[in-house]
């Protein structure tokens, strides 16, 4: 089972290039080439059977939710299959189905035995092998008994799988001719002439091996079966082998993977700039221009010939390889051609795809050019299938809209400098479903958003926040502009915070106030989490109190918040600056700075309230070009305060301390300090001055220090001369 579900995992990677579960960047150079048949690629026939038993048993909940009606099941094969097939049993019984119960007995002891042949840890004895041979024997003879009936399909599977488990590849493909090839068209004719084609592949070494050999790969090419394609196939991923089966067979069912797999070996290898071990890591052959002009020049040759029924997957390769190799005028005119040939209508669809990405890459932005690439992506809309129990990423047309926008237009739009086009393709179909009642709508646009459009958006300043946000609601003369703005986040709350939020980012909190007081609670409480952050307290001074979570939650009972903490940060802000500037004596102008410092430093990325400012946290977090260093302002407000406070002990030294923890976390989160420990933070001169200072206090002082700067071991170690300049 682990075997095959890493078999799975890897080719749910070399179909679409699926993004993965790890430290990758996210994909956008979805292979444009996939026209070959991969209906069985993830799961082969299981699905298919799956709903045979589904629909007899009268089992209706998604696999997902199998183990919510079902105790102790957690899949439809551990459901249907597992405890030697319990539950079909019992619902055999229950209808009083004696012949169908009969069968089940029958399925479970070949799951018995196939199981303890392959998932066994040791090699099995001759005696284990002798035994279940035995059983399969015995299996195979009462399944043969049974080719009548109702049941007769499924008595012709089990009877084949018995048999090649056997070794039978004769008697199977007796089975096939006498029995299999004229059952009812479905999943158990499809399982048994895939089983005929291992036996075809399996035959003696004679005359007609070749043929057979042929013939099998045809079946699995056909059905779709990319494990069996690609094993089997694996030799002739190359010019010569598509030439070869092309001149034993022009119109093999095989061919049309294997110039996908030639293609798309090409892309990769363009991709990874020739890295030979990305490109076999995925399962690609590493495949260069040399060999590109190879292919054009054989796919021209069969075109001449005129002996394939789909000369447009033909051209439509040339198409691809030729922008690839960055021709891309060559390949809109190949695809074009494409367009117009005989051929599969996937075919058709790919020529139509590739001929939109090259002329995306010729066209000007603007009028006619696009005018076309807006109409195009409305047919690629008109195509993506409505979603289903897999990801999106599954989705071919999906895949093109994605890849034509991230890699084509907005590096142009980027180069243009027409911010607004380059962030709102990034956001096109970005789901802003409100799914939930009040008092939560738990899946809003903040958390729909994808990493590479949040961090665009994070870039952006107050002023460009504002101007996108009037384009996305404007209506443009220009037709991809105008198809861009229908398809983007439509969400006024969204963009208020957005506006506020930059605003207060940038230290203009009375700008920030209009935008933030619009919005209403039920959007602030849209996010869970919320509850729990803002319980933090932004008043309390970081250097002194760590603050965890707040108050504790049962599950889901998560309490509402009554007001928005951001609008309470700003107003609390604006007064304590205007006292701070009215401040007639040193006293009060130190007191009130003091006051602004811790609250600049807990809202600032390095303080427990970082959520007033920004949605994400990360331990490298730091300000934006754009924004007001916060922490920066904190550590003048405390050097203001230190000049302002004259004799006031407690005073100095809670600004001392404050000033050394501030630049020493500052420079802390730096990747220098993961890499190279303590001893890297006091390289940074500000620092070491702000230890030097607190540690001259620390030893001049004659009155009693707080407890937290006398236990404070980096100061200790400072003091004992552990980090020199």
């Amino acid at each position: 089972m682990m075997k095959r579900f890493i078999v799975i995992s890897l080719l749910l990677f070399i179909v679409g290039k699926a993004s993965a579960c790890g430290p990758m960047a996210p994909v956008h150079n979805y292979y444009l080439f996939d026209v070959y048949d991969q209906k069985y690629n993830y799961f082969t026939f299981d699905y298919q059977l799956f709903e045979y038993w589904k629909k007899y048993t009268g089992v209706t909940c998604e696999e997902n939710e199998v183990s919510n009606h079902y105790p102790n099941k957690y899949s439809y094969n551990d459901l249907f299959f597992g405890d030697d097939c319990a539950f079909l049993k019992e619902v055999a019984r229950k209808k009083g189905d004696r012949e169908m119960l009969t069968y089940i007995k029958q399925i479970a002891d070949y799951s018995k035995v196939s199981g303890d042949l392959y998932n066994q840890w040791s090699y099995p004895t001759p005696e284990d092998i002798a035994r279940t041979n035995k059983t399969l024997a015995i299996i195979a003879t009462t399944a043969g008994q049974r080719l009548h009936g109702r049941l007769k399909a499924q008595y012709c599977l089990l009877l084949m799988r018995a048999n090649m488990m056997l070794k039978r590849y004769a008697n199977n493909i007796l089975v096939w001719e006498k029995t299999g090839c004229s059952l009812s068209k479905g999943v158990y004719r499809d399982m048994c002439r895939n089983i005929y084609a291992n036996a075809l592949y399996n035959l003696p070494n004679d005359k007609q091996a070749q043929k057979h050999i042929q013939m099998a790969l045809d079946i699995y090419a056909e059905q779709g079966d990319l494990q069996s394609v690609r094993w089997r196939l694996q030799q002739y991923r190359n010019v010569p082998g598509i030439r070869k089966i092309y001149a034993e067979t022009p119109n093999s069912p095989s061919l049309i993977y294997l110039i996908q797999e030639f293609v798309n070996g090409a892309q990769e290898t363009a991709d990874t700039q020739g890295n030979k071990e990305a490109i076999e890591w995925v399962g690609y052959i590493p495949t260069y221009p040399a060999e590109m002009k190879q292919f054009i020049a054989l796919s021209n040759s069969v075109l001449h010939e005129g002996k394939v029924k789909d000369p447009c997957l033909w051209q439509a390769a040339n198409a691809m390889l030729h922008y690839i190799m960055g021709n891309y005028r060559q390949a809109a005119n190949d695809a074009e051609h494409a367009m117009m040939m005989r051929g599969m209508p996937r075919s058709h669809d790919v020529a139509r795809a590739i001929r939109l990405m090259a002329r995306a890459k010729l066209l000007p932005l603007h009028g006619n050019g696009t005018k076309f690439i807006a109409q195009e992506m409305e047919w690629l809309d008109r195509k993506i299938a409505p979603q289903t129990a897999y990801d999106w990423q599954d989705d071919y047309f999906w895949r093109v809209k994605d890849r034509l926008a991230y890699t084509v237009l907005v590096p142009r739009y980027k180069t243009m400098g027409n911010k607004n086009m380059e962030t709102a393709l990034m956001d096109i179909d970005n789901q802003t479903t409100k799914a939930y009642p009040f008092p939560f709508y738990t899946y809003n646009v903040k958390e729909s958003l994808g990493w590479e459009l949040g961090s665009k958006m994070d870039s952006l300043t107050a002023k460009e926040a504002i101007a996108y946000t009037k384009f996305v609601y404007s209506k443009p003369e220009d037709a991809l502009a105008r198809y861009v703005t229908k398809h983007t986040t439509h969400d006024r709350e969204y963009y208020n915070n957005l506006i506020g939020s930059k605003f207060l980012r940038e230290g203009r909190f009375a700008e920030a106030l209009p935008y933030l007081r619009k919005l209403p609670m039920l959007y602030i409480n849209s996010d869970e989490s919320n509850y729990v952050l803002y319980h933090r307290d932004f008043t309390a001074p970081r250097w002194f109190v760590r603050q965890r979570n707040g108050n504790d939650f049962d599950g889901y009972e998560v309490p509402a918040l009554t007001k928005n903490y951001k609008v309470a940060f700003c107003e609390d802000m604006l007064q304590l600056q205007s006292r701070y500037k009215l401040a007639g004596t040193d006293a009060d102008r130190c007191y009130f700075g003091y006051e602004l410092a811790k609250r600049y430093y807990q809202a600032s990325p390095y303080g427990d309230c970082w959520y007033i400012t920004r949605d994400d946290f990360s331990c490298y977090d730091s300000a934006k070009s754009y924004e007001q260093d916060f922490a920066k302002e904190t550590v003048r407000l405390l050097d203001e305060c230190l000049r302002s406070a004259h004799d006031n002990f407690q005073m100095k030294q809670q600004c001392l301390y404050a000033k050394a923890f501030v630049l020493f976390n500052v420079h802390g989160q730096s990747p220098n300090y993961f890499w190279e420990g303590i001893e890297s933070v006091f390289k940074y001169p500000d620092l070491h001055d702000a230890y030097t200072q607190l540690a001259d206090f620390y030893r001049q002082s004659t009155l009693f220090l707080d407890p937290i700067i006398t236990r404070c071991d980096v100061l200790q170690r400072f003091m004992q001369g552990d980090f020199p300049t």
